[in-house]
């Protein structure tokens, strides 16, 4: 396994459509086109994200994540942090219950991206 640090955010930019957040489903209408979440950075443990809905610490945040050739797989997250704006806050989510498929794929996702910008 090539080495990395786990903690080194990566650059990301995966739009979600159809969150759950604390067993609450988002649709969103067919016309829209301004995901309800967009995650922006990614380390080994969790993702940085923009949310047009008002998170807050402690909230779990689930969502379909696909990262390259892979298939999407399910990523449910809880809230660690957060910090509000006018519009959207931003969410830094820890991952939760991953299989160690999923997690191998972050691993792989992170060690291929770590040096691009």
């Amino acid at each position: 396994m090539t080495r990395f640090d786990k903690n080194k955010n990566v650059p990301i930019d995966i739009d979600v459509f159809y969150p759950t957040v604390n067993q609450q489903s988002f649709s969103a209408d067919t016309d829209q086109d301004t995901p309800y979440m967009k995650v922006v950075s990614m380390n080994a443990h969790g993702v940085n994200l923009i949310s047009l809905l008002h998170l807050k610490e402690n909230d779990f945040v689930s969502f379909l994540m696909k990262l390259g050739p892979s298939p999407s797989f399910p990523c449910l997250t809880v809230v660690n942090k957060v910090v509000y704006k006018e519009n959207f806050s931003i969410a830094k989510c820890g991952f939760l219950l991953l299989k160690d498929f999923h997690q191998d794929i972050i691993n792989k996702y992170i060690a291929e991206h770590r040096h691009k910008k």
